[in-house]
């Protein structure tokens, strides 16, 4: 009964934002974005980030699509596409509380800002959706590479991010490593060093 509830709020969301998405007109830094992948080679869109506000993974996914000379609607079907792979991360997955799972979905950046205004926030939700699921089986041993990566992922979305990113990274270093060091063997600790030291190569 639950997840029927849950499927029909999510169905809900998808025609909600993909109606949105098909009115929208693009503002003009989601144009730019779009023009920096079409119009630059892979060293160049590297290069150009140092002018922009983010990084470039996002620019790098738009390359695929102007590199097939898809058409720019594609760009708001790809930011879509991540806000429902997030929908349905945080009603089906997520560690969350009902209610919160409710009042998130439904806030403004999740049913308009993200979804619609095409740009590189689209990549925040899944990727903090899914490391909250990771962090939740940390505990038992699981997902501390996923988790580690994940992080690395979410500092390449926005360079608002980086904070977020730092503060979580420290969180993780002093309950996964700097607590247990003491009752590890030295393998254990060579272990324990691994998973961050994939976030610092990663960032």
């Amino acid at each position: 009964h639950r997840t029927a509830w849950l499927s029909l709020l999510w169905v809900a969301y998808a025609a909600f934002t993909l109606c949105c998405v098909w009115h929208h007109e693009p503002w003009r830094d989601e144009l730019q974005a779009w023009l920096i992948a079409r119009e630059l080679d892979i060293p160049g869109i590297f290069y150009q980030m140092r002018y922009e506000g983010h990084f470039a993974l996002w620019s790098l996914m738009l390359k695929v699509f102007t590199s097939a000379g898809a058409g720019l609607v594609w760009m708001g079907l790809l930011s879509w596409a991540l806000m429902l792979f997030a929908a349905w991360l945080l009603l089906f997955r997520s560690p969350f509380y009902g209610w919160v799972k409710f009042l998130l979905l439904l806030s403004f950046p999740m049913l308009y800002y993200f979804p619609v205004v095409a740009r590189c926030y689209a990549l925040i939700p899944p990727i903090l959706f899914l490391s909250a699921i990771c962090y939740e089986r940390l505990s038992s041993g699981r997902g501390h590479y996923a988790y580690c990566l994940l992080l690395g992922l979410l500092a390449h979305t926005h360079a608002y991010m980086e904070g977020m990113v730092g503060m979580l990274f420290a969180l993780y270093v002093f309950d996964y490593v700097i607590l247990p060091w003491r009752g590890r063997s030295a393998r254990e600790r060579g272990k324990s060093l691994l998973p961050p030291l994939l976030t610092v190569l990663f960032v």
